[in-house]
């Protein structure tokens, strides 16, 4: 698999406490995420959106090194910079992207990357968001296995109207063959009972959430 690391605007958290890159990854920042790339030590492939925030922290485009890729878009346009940055991944051939970030800060946002995702991951594509309190991975028609994470829960919700055929194996509230609904949180606050569990959607879409039990504040 080629994995692409997506750098967006807004991060809680210290990215390389979040994830180690590797050497073949592909490292992508939208828009100001380039600011929050260089804060952590990292040098992207490619700076990817319409600039505004950049703009707005009055940031200088002949200070980016002469190697990063420096694509813009217009301000008007239908995408976000996030799913600018996830269409040049898979053109890329990348099969799996990890958004850093995303989460909190501005809701419209966070649904909008949350949209995004599941879009993707209709396309075949791995996706997973993440920051320091939680952990999210986008399942379609798939079959899923996750280890325990010390000190997170683990809530499976459908983002579908309908997700038909859902098995949850190795939980202390398992299902099989279950239906979960998009206006019923069933699956919320589950536990692992042992070093991982397995979670199957036959047609449908889950949002896997691993969240924080206890969030610093």
């Amino acid at each position: 698999m080629k994995r692409c690391i997506l750098i967006p605007s807004y991060v809680e958290g210290q990215i390389t406490k979040l994830i180690t890159p590797l050497s073949t990854d592909l490292i992508l920042c939208a828009d100001s995420g380039l600011l929050q790339a260089f804060r952590a030590g990292l040098v992207p492939h490619a700076v990817i959106g319409d600039m505004d925030s950049l703009d707005e922290a009055g940031f200088d485009r002949n200070q980016l090194p002469k190697n990063i890729l420096w694509i813009k878009a217009p301000q008007e346009k239908d995408q976000t910079d996030t799913a600018l940055c996830m269409e040049y991944a898979l053109k890329q051939g990348c099969d799996e992207i990890i958004v850093v970030g995303g989460l909190g800060g501005r809701i419209d946002h966070t649904l909008a990357n949350l949209q995004n995702l599941v879009g993707f991951s209709h396309q075949g594509v791995q996706v997973s968001l993440l920051d320091e309190n939680n952990r999210i991975h986008i399942l379609t028609d798939q079959t899923l296995t996750i280890d325990v994470l010390p000190g997170y829960a683990v809530s499976v919700l459908s983002w579908t109207p309908i997700s038909s055929g859902v098995t949850l194996t190795g939980f202390a509230y398992p299902l099989t063959n279950a239906i979960l609904t998009q206006n019923f949180p069933l699956g919320v606050s589950n536990e692992i009972t042992g070093t991982s569990a397995t979670i199957q959607v036959q047609h449908g879409t889950l949002l896997v959430i691993y969240s924080k039990k206890t969030i610093a504040t």
